[in-house]
C-alpha cells in the first residue's frame, strides 16, 4: 500500500503489531495517527502512546505457536545473499544448512529468508542426495531463497505450497501478487513434497526464523 509498502521494515504497518500485537486495524490506526501527535503534541502524545503500547503488549497472549512437528532454524552466516560474492561461504552455508536439516528431528524444518543467494537448478542438483535422504526419513526442508525471476512460481509448486501449509493449519489465498523485481524472495519446498511460494507466507503465519 503505497507509500508505507516502500519504507520496509520502517513502516508503521510493521510498527503496529510490535506497538500493538493483535489489535488489527485499530493498531495501524494508532500507529499512524501517533506520528501526527508526536510531532504535534510530543509532551502528551508520548507518553500516551507508551502507556498504551505497554497495556496492548501486556494483555497480549503471545505469538501463535509452530505445529509441534516444525522447527524454525535462526542461523548466523551474516549478510550472505546481499554481501560481496563468496562461493566457498556459499558451499559451506549450504553444506551447514543441509547438516540441520539432515540431523533435525522434525518433519518440517524451515530456514530464513534468503539464506540461499540463489536457487536455481544447479541448486537442485547439489541438493540432490540431501533431498533424496529427507524424501525417505518423511521430512520436508523450507528454504528462504532468492529466486531469479525467470523461474517465477508455477501454478503446481505454489498448490504444493498451500499443501504444506494446510498441515499447520493455516489458510492463504489462492494467487500471489507480482514483484517488479529481477528476482523473488521465495521459500523453496523440498523433501517428502516439493513446491515454492513467496516468503512473505511465512511471514504472514508469524513463523520466519532470522538470520544474522
Amino acid at each position: 500500500m503505497p507509500p508505507l509498502g516502500l519504507i520496509g521494515f520502517a513502516s508503521p504497518l510493521t510498527a503496529s503489531g510490535f506497538l500493538f500485537p493483535a489489535w488489527s486495524w485499530a493498531g495501524i490506526a494508532l500507529s499512524l495517527a501517533g506520528c501526527g501527535l508526536i510531532a504535534a503534541y510530543p509532551r502528551y502524545a508520548i507518553p500516551s502512546l507508551a502507556a498504551v503500547a505497554l497495556i496492548a503488549n501486556l494483555v497480549h497472549s503471545g505469538d501463535r505457536q509452530p505445529p509441534s512437528d516444525w522447527q524454525a532454524v535462526d542461523t548466523h552466516f551474516g549478510a550472505i545473499s546481499h554481501g560481496p560474492v563468496n562461493p566457498l561461504r556459499e558451499y559451506l552455508a549450504a553444506q551447514e544448512i543441509q547438516a540441520q536439516a539432515v540431523a533435525s528431528s522434525a518433519k518440517v524444518i524451515v530456514f530464513p529468508e534468503s539464506v540461499a543467494p540463489s536457487w536455481t537448478a544447479s541448486t537442485d542438483l547439489f541438493w540432490k542426495p540431501t533431498i533424496d535422504r529427507l524424501r525417505q526419513n518423511g521430512k520436508v526442508v523450507v528454504i528462504g531463497a532468492l529466486l531469479p525471476e525467470s523461474l517465477a512460481v508455477g501454478s503446481a509448486d505454489f498448490r504444493a505450497a498451500v499443501a504444506l501449509l494446510q498441515t499447520a493449519h493455516v489458510a492463504w489465498p489462492a494467487t500471489q501478487p507480482e514483484e517488479p523485481y529481477s528476482y523473488q524472495n521465495a521459500a523453496i519446498i523440498r523433501g517428502a513434497q516439493s513446491g515454492m511460494f513467496s516468503g512473505e507466507v511465512l511471514r504472514q503465519i508469524g513463523f520466519l526464523p532470522i538470520s544474522h
